[in-house]
């Protein structure tokens, strides 16, 4: 699931760029692979759905290059793969509200919204898996802490701070005198 969760982190990261980029410079193109005539795009109030189009690119390139950056933590840390796995059912979710309220999109759309629930789908098992599960092993009773993956300056802090928690152990020897 690691692997799988990790591909589709970069893939996502891809899509998301190119296609804000090519929302930003072609937004005519973008609107009519989505159904919009080219009669449609010569009227006069297209000219504000050109520009919702081309500032949704530019989110979508910039949101795309912040999951770029922020992949190892979006994989691993539960703040930020929350916030993730919440945008990543978000998209989806407001496809159908206006699937309901809207009426149909076109079928291409209807395929996007699919795709977007399978992906939410992956990292949201990925997610409760391999982070959120992560606090409870090491919340139970009796569990050893360790210093794997730590700063090794830090592990040798950690390591006399547990040394120091445990019971000394006295000699035989020390206790006859």
């Amino acid at each position: 699931m690691k692997a799988l969760a990790r591909i589709c982190l970069w893939l996502y990261v891809l899509v998301f760029i190119g296609a804000g980029g090519a929302m930003l410079i072609g937004a005519k193109d973008a609107a009519q692979m989505v159904g919009v005539s080219t009669e449609m795009l010569e009227q006069s109030g297209v000219a504000s759905l050109l520009n919702q189009l081309r500032y949704m690119g530019a989110i979508a390139i910039g949101f795309g290059a912040a999951v770029a950056v922020l992949n190892k933590q979006i994989l691993t840390e539960k703040r930020h793969a929350s916030l993730f796995v919440v945008v990543l059912l978000l998209m989806p979710v407001s496809r159908t509200i206006s699937l309901f309220i809207d009426g149909f999109p076109h079928f291409s759309l209807l395929l996007l919204m699919l795709g977007e629930y399978g992906l939410f789908t992956i990292f949201f098992l990925h997610t409760k898996r391999n982070v959120w599960s992560k606090g409870k092993a090491g919340a139970e009773e009796g569990a050893v802490p360790t210093t794997d993956g730590l700063d090794p300056e830090l592990a040798e802090l950690a390591e006399a701070a547990i040394a120091a928690d445990k019971p000394k152990a006295t000699s035989k020897a020390s206790a006859k005198s």
